[in-house]
Order: structure tokens, then C-alpha cells, then sequence
């Protein structure tokens, strides 16, 4: 995570520097990099987990994930309606929010 906030940062200042350069989107990426590395570390915590956890964070996940859904589409229909567009990033937070509660959800039923 050290190194996804580094490139951020790097990144964003770099694009404030170079509005004209036809690399932007290639630096844009950039912080891709260290997300990917993040994903691979989650994947092998998650094989490191004993099942009772690893139920749990797919039960917290299956509801992140359709609430998520559910939300997406309901806002893609008020946007037909005229609602204005929000961003993707609303998406990513939403998602973790639900996780998190998810995970709320999960540690009481289980405990």
C-alpha cells in the first residue's frame, strides 16, 4: 500500500507537470502496479485463512458485491432520469463500505 500511495502521489504531480505530454495515460496507469501486487498479497492471505474465515470474507464479499450491484443499476436508471453522473470511484468506495459491513454482519452471526 506504501508503494500504491507513493505512485499517487508521484503520478498525480507528474500529470499536473505535463498537461500536453502523450504519455498521460500510460502514467496515468501507473498506480496499477502496485494494486495488482495487492490483490496477489490478498489472494494468498486468503488461501492462509482456516474455512470458517474464509466464509465469513465470501459472505462479506457476496454482499458487497449485490449491494454494489444494486446500486449501480438503480443510479444508472436515475441517471436516465436525468440525475447527474458521478464518478466510478463511488463504485470502489461503495464497495468497501459494504464490505466493511459485510464483515460486520458475518463476525456476529458467527460468533
Amino acid at each position: 500500500m506504501s508503494l500504491y500511495v507513493i505512485a499517487v502521489v508521484a503520478v498525480s504531480l507528474w500529470l499536473r507537470g505535463h498537461p500536453d505530454s502523450s504519455a498521460r495515460s500510460f502514467v496515468a496507469l501507473i498506480p496499477v502496479v502496485p494494486v495488482v501486487l495487492v490483490l496477489v498479497a490478498a489472494v494468498r492471505q486468503f488461501h492462509r485463512m482456516d474455512e470458517l474465515v474464509q466464509r465469513r470474507q465470501i459472505e462479506a464479499l457476496a454482499f458487497a458485491f449485490v449491494g454494489t450491484a444494486l446500486g449501480v443499476i438503480t443510479y444508472g436508471f436515475l441517471e436516465s432520469a436525468g440525475f447527474p453522473r458521478i464518478s466510478l470511484w463511488w463504485v470502489w468506495i461503495t464497495m468497501g463500505v459494504l464490505w466493511i459491513i459485510g464483515c460486520g454482519v458475518t463476525a456476529r452471526r458467527y460468533r
